[in-house]
């Protein structure tokens, strides 16, 4: 267990606590949330920070083998193999899921878009060897799903199964508008030309 604690810093799941108790009030609107609703955000977070933090684990573990303040992390230095990484990252998944799904119908069907912008981010990151050109790619997704919220509230109609494969195309369009304003521009840099 201190093997796993260590693995994905748990401790650092405290820093971010008054961030998450800040947005479970924001979200329980006028009354203040249960005690168990308290312990399932707690727990949301937890595996979601496991997942976030796990995966960058996974992927540095080649950069950290070779930097001597790394090197003696868990996967560099063998004390965690590269499966038990993967079972920790699908652990904190289902973490996370289960948690929202108890909290309620909207936070498990809205869990999946946090996860799924991480991932794209990485993605991303690893395709244009950078972690600059994602963030101006995805940099128009809160705007978008704000806007496609905004929507729903001012027709008074719910997130039903349709409403949420809109979002997710909505997404999709922000995601390739941005990549193709992003990377010409990028390129255009790189050669040196100005316009």
């Amino acid at each position: 267990m201190k093997k796993l604690f260590s693995f994905v810093k748990i401790e650092h799941t405290l820093f971010s606590l008054p961030l998450i108790y800040s947005g479970v009030l924001l979200g329980s609107k006028d009354s203040l949330p249960s005690l168990r609703v308290l312990i399932l955000a707690l727990t949301a977070a937890t595996g979601a920070r496991t997942v976030a933090f796990a995966i960058n684990r996974i992927i540095d573990r080649h950069i950290d083998s070779r930097n001597p303040r790394t090197a003696k992390r868990d996967l560099p230095s063998g004390r965690m193999t590269l499966w038990e990484a993967v079972w920790v990252t699908v652990a904190g998944l289902a973490l996370y899921c289960v948690s929202a799904y108890f909290i309620s119908d909207f936070c498990f069907r809205m869990s999946p878009i946090p996860l799924a912008v991480f991932v794209i981010y990485l993605v991303l990151g690893l395709l244009y060897e950078s972690f600059i050109h994602p963030f101006t790619i995805l940099s128009g997704l809160p705007a978008a799903g704000l806007g496609a919220l905004l929507t729903l509230m001012l027709f008074r109609q719910e997130l039903n199964i349709y409403a949420f494969v809109g979002v997710i195309m909505l997404v999709g369009l922000v995601k390739k508008n941005g990549i193709e304003a992003a990377v010409p521009a990028a390129e255009v840099r790189a050669t040196g030309a100005h316009g």
